[in-house]
């Protein structure tokens, strides 16, 4: 089979009240590569689902198909339908055996999709830019830190053209925040939320908080 679709994943806002039956338009040779999720999208939090048109892939894969859930979604939900294809290499040759086409290609085929796979998450991370030829490190602290230690997250705003990295302070009343370097004044935190402390603003403050080159 040709792979003529890059997609890896479809989303849907639903707008009907206990909608189940969703339909994925990306190629798929095995039920176990694809996965529902419902507003939740961490590890482990895969709902159950039976597919139908198909119920069952054949051999030569899919293209498109449906699904019902095991527990209908409802209105404002959010759900996301995934392949995630394993990175591994299963297909074996025996010598001088005949040259076995069809599972040559099929080999070829999951190389492809796993290619797609990791370009839909490229998508998803921050990159340097095209012309950057000494990159500094790029190193974002563990936001899981012990207590008593600070606890860092990247702000980005509304329009998705300024970042900052920002200290959570714990308190009643959340702190006025400190001017970010080479960035907007910190965030005032609303009364008995945590306040967050702003250590830096625009693109280029938060590249420079890393030693990177580039204004983005």
């Amino acid at each position: 089979m040709t792979l003529t679709t890059i997609n890896v994943k479809n989303t849907f806002n639903v707008t009907g009240s206990s909608q189940d039956l969703f339909s994925y338009t990306f190629t798929l040779f095995d039920a176990a590569n694809i996965k529902a999720f419902v507003n939740d999208f961490s590890d482990g939090a895969e709902v159950g689902f039976t597919l139908e048109n198909p119920a069952t892939i054949p051999a030569g894969g899919t293209v498109g198909g449906d699904l019902r859930l095991d527990v209908p979604a409802d209105v404002g939900d959010f759900v996301l339908l995934i392949r995630e294809v394993p990175i591994d290499q299963g297909t074996n040759y025996d010598a001088f055996d005949a040259f076995p086409a069809e599972t040559h290609e099929r080999a070829l085929d999951e190389g492809v999709q796993i290619s797609q796979q990791l370009e839909e998450q490229l998508t998803r991370t921050m990159q340097m830019d095209f012309d950057t030829t000494t990159p500094g490190p790029l190193n974002l602290p563990d936001p899981k830190t012990p207590a008593g230690q600070a606890n860092f997250s990247l702000v980005v705003n509304q329009a998705e053209d300024n970042y900052a990295l920002a200290e959570i302070i714990d308190g009643a009343t959340g702190a006025q925040g400190d001017t970010g370097a080479q960035g907007d004044q910190g965030i005032q935190g609303d009364q008995g939320d945590q306040g967050v402390q702003g250590v830096g603003g625009s693109l280029a403050g938060f590249k420079q908080l890393f030693n990177t080159a580039g204004d983005g």
